[in-house]
């Protein structure tokens, strides 16, 4: 396993969870981050495979079932890059309210602990 495809990996990953291919019940999951992290006091973390979303609280439906879906295929998505599921701890999707709009990164650590951060734009 090559592990400068991680960070490519983290950034493909987080890319297509907050692209307008991601909808649930007829909501784009988008549309409903930025009030999302706002509530949630301008930052949000969402772990993945577990689901786990921090700060904890009224998280919406569509955004719930959404997280269980991506949750679900990111081995998968690890896979198709030649990265096992093994390698990689939590990967989380933190998403942070800026002056200028939001700022959203993948964060994941390796068994080896190293870190990996990838911007998505």
């Amino acid at each position: 396993m090559k592990r400068k495809t991680i960070p490519s990996a983290l950034h493909n990953f987080g890319h297509s969870f907050l692209s307008f291919n991601n909808y649930v019940d007829d909501v784009f999951i988008l549309d409903l981050l930025p009030e999302v992290v706002r509530r949630s006091g301008g930052r949000l973390d969402i772990h993945f495979p577990s689901g786990r979303v921090e700060p904890p609280g009224d998280v919406p439906e569509a955004l719930a079932k959404s997280i269980g879906y991506w949750s679900n295929d990111l081995s998968k998505h690890l896979d198709n890059h030649g990265i096992p599921m093994t390698v990689l701890g939590d990967v989380v999707l933190r998403i942070t309210l800026t002056a200028s709009g939001m700022r959203r990164e993948v964060h994941a650590t390796d068994e080896l602990g190293r870190d990996y951060v990838a911007t998505v734009a």
